[in-house]
């Protein structure tokens, strides 16, 4: 297998995703530490303008994105496998709507908490990725609204816990061998803990 590079910085949550991955498959990869704001002159000409974190590097081939990069995992080395083999469709929504639903509503939550303790240049950063300004104030009074939809998210989850089964996709272990549910795995985003354990 040709070598697999992460470019990462360490406190990104969907990088701890892959990390950990690596870690159950018992992958051996290297670390390109990239700055968490612009300027990245190394990452972007390597992803042709791509921005985000983490990227995967095997050989000439550049995996961008958490959910193509565990499946590019899996194919390169599928034992253990991340997904259960009888379920793999449903944790793959599964893992999808943690990344995108909960995670997103949750960072709501948390960035109006902490916002005035960030350092200006990550706030002039982030502002201009996503096209509005960084407004602590407006984050802060939308903290309500946040805690909300992330409380919605975690309501969804016990709908569907209401029929008895102890897990999302019904059981610990789905399959012959032992490995982390997609939700397992996104207790690594910030927005689940402070701290890993």
């Amino acid at each position: 297998m040709s070598q697999l590079i992460l470019h990462h910085y360490p406190n990104s949550p969907f990088s701890e995703k892959v990390r950990v991955a690596f870690g159950i498959k018992q992958l051996a990869w290297k670390s390109v530490q990239i700055p968490v704001i612009m300027p990245k002159p190394d990452l972007m000409p390597l992803t042709g303008g791509y921005r985000k974190t983490p990227v995967l590097q095997v050989g000439a081939d550049i995996y961008c994105d958490t959910q193509l990069i565990m499946l590019e995992l899996e194919k390169r080395a599928p034992r253990p496998p991340l997904l259960p083999t009888n379920a793999a469709g449903e944790a793959r929504a599964l893992a999808m709507w943690v990344d995108r639903n909960v995670f997103w509503s949750a960072v709501g939550v948390v960035m109006g908490a902490i916002s005035d303790q960030l350092p200006e240049a990550f706030k002039k950063d982030r502002g201009e990725f996503s096209g509005r300004q960084f407004d602590s104030d407006k984050l802060k009074a939308a903290v309500p609204i946040a805690r909300d939809q992330t409380y919605a998210q975690f309501a969804l989850a016990e709908h569907i816990l209401r029929d008895g089964r102890p897990y999302l996709l019904g059981c610990s272990r789905c399959a012959d061998a032992p490995r982390p549910s997609p939700t397992r795995l996104a207790r690594f985003h910030g927005g689940f803990h402070g701290s890993r354990s």
